[in-house]
């Protein structure tokens, strides 16, 4: 496994019974593993949202698309484990990435970086333009690399890539687990609502 540019502690918990989001603390449920990506149903209280994540390329790295319960709509997250715990819970700023699925076109964007206190986790939020395309690109390539500018623009920038092995299992079981959930009993009720001739596999 190996080791993003920020020299790290290694991750010790995987799944276990909880997950890390932005320093709370969420419930994991149904995990699978579809190779070096895996999903996942996170759940605190009545949030809820459905996660697709590599975390076998990097000991101190994991990048994950989550699909909140209300809308299902994905989101890009990179977290970035730190040697030390940071002091503030805070926005520290916006950095520009680029994201590249093996050779098509480049994806250049933000991302936003924030810390919490007591927390050895840099939280990263990518805000992708076409984040639907990238998502589209990634179920069907090989590898996606990102590109991390830092602070100092003179300084070089820091890089990675990931295996999408598994990906196109994750992201599909995801975005269905979600799906899954917004649907109430009374819908099964409603005229000219779901066909019997849909495949047993939109239910996973």
């Amino acid at each position: 496994m190996k080791q993003a540019c920020i020299r790290i502690i290694a991750l010790t918990m995987l799944w276990g019974l909880s997950a890390m989001t932005y320093g709370a603390t969420f419930n994991a449920e149904e995990p699978r593993d579809h190779g070096a990506w895996s999903s996942v149903k996170l759940s605190l209280g009545d949030q809820r949202f459905y996660r697709a994540i590599n975390i076998d390329d990097y000991s101190d790295m994991r990048v994950m698309i989550d699909f909140d319960s209300e809308e299902c709509e994905p989101e890009l997250e990179v977290q970035i484990d730190n040697n030390r715990s940071f002091s503030e819970t805070e926005t520290i700023g916006i950095r520009k990435v680029a994201a590249r699925v093996d050779r098509k076109p480049i994806h250049e964007s933000l991302i936003q970086l924030a810390t919490v206190s007591g927390d050895n986790t840099l939280y990263g939020y990518v805000l992708v333009g076409d984040l639907p395309r990238l998502i589209s690109e990634m179920r069907l390539g090989q590898m996606v690399r990102f590109k991390f500018s830092m602070a100092d623009e003179s300084s070089d920038p820091m890089y990675a890539e990931l295996s999408l092995n598994g990906s196109r299992a994750a992201l599909d079981r995801a975005r269905a687990l979600c799906s899954q959930d917004q649907v109430g009993p009374e819908e099964y009720f409603e005229e000219g609502g779901t066909s019997q001739d849909e495949s047993a596999a939109e239910y996973f």
